[in-house]
């Protein structure tokens, strides 16, 4: 008798089955469906990927009913999806956070904007002990744009360097004030120049894979003791220039002369030389002491006018 009811049992489970013609038929003939929601997004950058660039993002989230962007701390959306506009080189994060009665789900994508390709990018460095000084800021900004125009006004066919929307961005640095104008692993050996190698190599640690003389001149400031200087690419001054630019540096109360030390330190950065001939007026040589009276040489417009920076 036992063994007759359990051929039954089988029978009746066996017909069971085979009466599921589809999924709809039997929730035991169908796997569970997870609804939970699956975060996603892609992203197209105009303009080869440099300032000002327009990155356009395509929500491609799954089982989503809502959605939330990061775009930095203050700027949030909850539309699906989104474009951003972006006008400071560097690598930001972007989050995206989808939704539904399930739960949430949640993913980061680093956007990387580049310079203006073959400009010159503006850095203030305010050391890590130190407060950021708004008046360095605006006398540095303004001190740039004087000196592309004054190079302009010295090309004699319009052309000049290229600058970013920007104009000037902020760096904090990796050091105390003290660390830049002292002897170390990265300042070299001669002290009229610590600060400049000091600062090239804080430079590099701070952009990273970005950094690079080739397609950028680097045009830096550190609110920092520290002597200017210049090499193709880039160009390093301290605070006494900044203060020279705000008009309270002892040594000469005139910003211009300040102005033209930038200039000088600039075109240095452009591979323009120290002038055989040593002119006075030429601002290569000393001629930056009376700036904006000095000038370029013909053979630093020659160069100028073959360099990718002038255009």
């Amino acid at each position: 008798m036992k063994q007759n009811l359990s051929s039954v049992a089988i029978m009746l489970i066996l017909s069971f089955f085979v009466s599921c013609k589809k999924d709809s038929d039997c929730k035991l003939c169908s796997p569970p469906t997870d609804k939970r929601p699956m975060a996603d997004f892609t992203f197209s950058l105009d303009n080869n990927g440099q300032v000002p660039c327009t990155v356009t993002f395509t929500n491609t989230s799954k089982n989503s009913s809502g959605y939330t962007w990061y775009f930095s701390n203050t700027d949030s959306s909850n539309l699906r999806d989104e474009q951003r506009i972006f006008k400071i080189p560097r690598t930001y994060s972007v989050k995206l956070i989808a939704l539904n009665a399930e739960g949430s789900d949640t993913i980061t994508k680093q956007i990387t904007i580049a310079p203006i390709m073959y400009s010159v990018v503006v850095y203030l460095i305010t050391p890590r002990d130190k407060s950021f000084n708004p008046s360095y800021y605006k006398a540095l900004k303004n001190a740039t744009t004087n000196i592309q125009s004054w190079y302009r006004s010295q090309m004699g066919n319009n052309k000049t360097f290229v600058l970013n929307p920007l104009v000037l961005d902020t760096l904090t640095g990796l050091h105390d004030s003290t660390w830049y104008n002292s002897y170390g692993s990265t300042s070299g050996t001669d002290p009229r120049y610590y600060a400049f190698y000091n600062t090239q190599y804080e430079l590099q640690q701070l952009l990273g894979s970005s950094y690079n003389t080739t397609n950028y001149a680097y045009f830096v400031y550190v609110a920092a003791p520290g002597g200017g200087a210049g090499i193709p690419g880039f160009c390093a001054m301290g605070d006494q220039d900044l203060k020279g630019l705000l008009g309270i540096n002892p040594e000469n109360p005139d910003p211009n002369r300040w102005i033209g030390g930038g200039g000088h330190e600039l075109g240095h950065a452009f591979g323009l030389p120290h002038p055989d001939n040593q002119n006075g007026l030429a601002i290569m040589w000393t001629g930056y002491l009376i700036y904006p009276n000095c000038i370029l040489q013909q053979s630093d417009r020659d160069i100028l006018n073959a360099s990718s920076f002038f255009r």
